[in-house]
C-alpha cells in the first residue's frame, strides 16, 4: 500500500498504521479523514526563541530580561549570542530564577558580527514545563555594549 489515496474494493476492512497515529477504515462508502503531526525520530522538532536588548547609552551589567514563556514542554539544547559595541560582555540564560542558570558559568561574547554558538555550554539541557520562563542575564561589561542578542534552541517534547 502506498500513495496518498487508498481505494478499497469489495467488502472487508483494513487497518492502516502510521508511525505516530493510526486509523481504521471499514465498511462501504466510509470516509475517514484525520490529521497527524509527523515527526522524524532522528530529527525532533526544534524551536528557537530569543531577544535583543538595545540601549544607545550602553547596556548595564548585572541586568536580567524576560525573553519567553514556554507554551508547551520542551528542553533547551543550544545557545547563541551576539554583541554590538562594548567589550568583555558575558551572558547566560536561566529558567524562572537566577538560581537556575542554563550554563554552569557566564559565557563571554567575543563576536560582534555573527551569532556565536556556545558549544561548551553545560549542562544546557534544562527541561521547561508549560509556563516556565526564559531569562537573559548580562554580566561584566567592560565598555557597555549597545546591543546584545541571545537565542536559545529548544527541542519540543
Amino acid at each position: 500500500m502506498s500513495g496518498s489515496n487508498i481505494t478499497l474494493l469489495g467488502s472487508g476492512s483494513i487497518t492502516a498504521t502510521f508511525p505516530t497515529s493510526s486509523a481504521t477504515i471499514a465498511g462501504k462508502d466510509v470516509v475517514n479523514t484525520f490529521t497527524a503531526n509527523q515527526y522524524f525520530p532522528n530529527h525532533p522538532p526544534v524551536l528557537s526563541r530569543g531577544g535583543t536588548i538595545i540601549n544607545a547609552d550602553g547596556i548595564s551589567t548585572n541586568d536580567a530580561y524576560a525573553i519567553w514563556r514556554a507554551p508547551f514542554p520542551c528542553s533547551a539544547s543550544a545557545m547563541y549570542a551576539l554583541r554590538v559595541g562594548g567589550s568583555s560582555t558575558s551572558v547566560n540564560l536561566y529558567k524562572n530564577t537566577a538560581a537556575t542558570l542554563l550554563s554552569a558559568s557566564y559565557l563571554a561574547v567575543s563576536g560582534t558580527s555573527d551569532f556565536q554558538k556556545f558549544n561548551s555550554v553545560s549542562p544546557l539541557s534544562a527541561s521547561f514545563a508549560i509556563g516556565d520562563e526564559l531569562w537573559l542575564a548580562i554580566s561584566g561589561s567592560g565598555a557597555s555594549p549597545t546591543q546584545i542578542a541571545i537565542q536559545c534552541d529548544f527541542v519540543m517534547g
